[in-house]
């Protein structure tokens, strides 16, 4: 397929894309709905003078900004092969398209022998666009990668309004609004999680819009491990954002043949405000991305025993919780933090994965049984990727948790990390989880992340990513 420009088509949106073969792929325009979305006019009306002290001929935005085609401003793709081959650039070797409102985009540098295949989708009922891009290391020795976007898009000037969203434990979604600068505002994740002080995600929005009215801009990227987003306004009055997995060095190493996935990049364009905005997403998060499983039912009310009982677990005062939890309405009884072996503070115990036979003789068997009587679905606890020093696990594992030697770890809540890069590691988890949901009516799993990772290597090298894989 060889097609100089293509043009998405949604609710409120049109999306236009200048891909024509031999050349880096960009947006030509991402905005209101157009009624005649021509790429060459566009192109002609995106035209700009040269300016002094600049090149001969601007270098234009694409997908990646990638090193190699000269653009000034901040890539969004760094790679290389023993310092060399980094100077990339990425031209449109061909074109697959699933649908009419959805592209691949396979791009080639025959040079540094490097291949970035771009997947991009507008979806006509939510009008969310999905963006996701896979580096292929097409040469014969490794390709180091140091950082690649899920995509980088440009954005209108207009939009001279950012809203971020920091916070704290306790203290989440926070919302801080950035007025108009130049320059670029970044913001970097490293602590192994989805943070309270670095959601990844912003708003753009034009000067008079609210939750009611007004043009605006969504991003948010699909995924719960490092991350960095940044917009970038440059000098020239052109500027983007982009957002993808923040990787340490050295973490990602493509063997020849080897693929790297970015997570994907879900964002959206309101014209009447943020509100409407908001309502794009969970139309899309309903329509597109949950299960009939969660789509089709109704939230139940949850009683939760953590507070109630804290480590103090007791069947008899369990089952009087159970009682009292059905008889105000609760439709769904959760056993939280407490219920395994040796757990009787927060030292001890995570890691072993089946039920105190001191608190539960015969198991979980008579509480489930009791619960489901009283009308209740039944849930369950875990935070299986940490382990207590004090725990069967560690004491047969050491060397099962991230660490670098020579480095001391840090404890957090009296807990390491399981290093779930090691296969062995996953299958025994697995295994533990797999036969207490095998042998009980569990309907529902509360997972717990409770800690920041410090250090993310196996082995000593960093594995951040692969760690939130895996």
């Amino acid at each position: 397929m060889d097609e100089a420009f293509i043009a998405f088509t949604g609710q409120e949106t049109s999306f236009v894309l200048d891909c024509g073969i031999g050349h880096r792929p960009g947006v030509l325009y991402w905005g209101p709905r157009l009624k005649n979305a021509d790429g060459r006019q566009l192109k002609q009306m995106g035209f700009r003078q040269h300016a002094p002290g600049s090149a001969d001929a601007e270098v234009a935005g694409s997908l990646l900004n990638e090193a190699g085609s000269g653009f000034l401003g901040p890539p969004g793709f760094y790679a290389h092969r023993s310092g060399e081959a980094w100077a990339s650039i990425l031209r449109v070797d061909r074109i697959e398209r699933a649908g009419a409102n959805e592209i691949k985009l396979i791009c080639r540098d025959t040079a540094t022998r490097v291949a970035a295949i771009h997947k991009l989708a507008l979806n006509p009922h939510s009008d969310v666009l999905t963006c996701q891009t896979e580096i292929v290391n097409e040469g014969d020795t490794d390709l180091s990668i140091y950082w690649c976007a899920s995509a980088c898009l440009p954005v209108d000037p207009r939009m001279d309004r950012l809203f971020g969203f920091t916070g704290r434990w306790a203290g989440e979604f926070h919302i801080e609004e950035v007025p108009m600068y130049q320059g670029s505002y970044v913001r970097e994740n490293r602590s192994g999680r989805t943070s309270h002080d670095t959601f990844p995600g912003l708003i753009l929005a034009a000067p008079g819009t609210s939750e009611q009215a007004g043009s605006c801009y969504g991003f948010h990227l699909g995924w719960s491990g490092n991350a960095r987003l940044r917009v970038d306004r440059l000098s020239d009055g052109r500027s983007f954002a982009q957002f993808g997995a923040y990787v340490f060095p050295g973490e990602v190493t493509l063997p020849p043949d080897g693929v790297y996935p970015t997570p994907p990049l879900y964002t959206a364009f309101s014209p009447n405000g943020r509100s409407a905005l908001s309502r794009k997403f969970h139309a899309h998060l309903r329509q597109t991305i949950l299960d009939n499983r969660t789509r089709s039912k109704p939230r139940p009310v949850h009683f939760n025993t953590w507070e109630a009982v804290y480590f103090d677990h007791d069947e008899d005062k369990l089952f009087a919780l159970a009682t009292a939890a059905a008889e105000v309405g609760a439709e769904r009884f959760i056993l939280d933090d407490g219920w395994f072996a040796g757990r009787r503070n927060a030292e001890a115990g995570l890691g072993d994965w089946y039920p105190d036979t001191d608190v539960y003789p015969n198991g979980l068997s008579p509480l489930i049984d009791h619960v489901a009587g009283l009308g209740m679905e039944f849930g369950l606890w875990v935070e299986p990727e940490m382990v207590n020093p004090d725990s069967e696990l560690f004491r047969a594992h050491p060397d099962w948790i991230l660490r670098v030697e020579g480095v001391d770890q840090i404890t957090s809540r009296g807990q390491y990390v399981l290093d779930l890069t090691q296969p062995e590691v996953c299958d025994h988890l697995y295994g533990q989880l797999h036969t207490i949901l095998s042998d009980n009516p569990i309907r529902y799993i509360k997972w717990d992340m409770n800690r920041d990772i410090h250090h993310p290597a196996s082995h000593g090298i960093p594995v951040g990513h692969r760690q939130t894989r895996a």
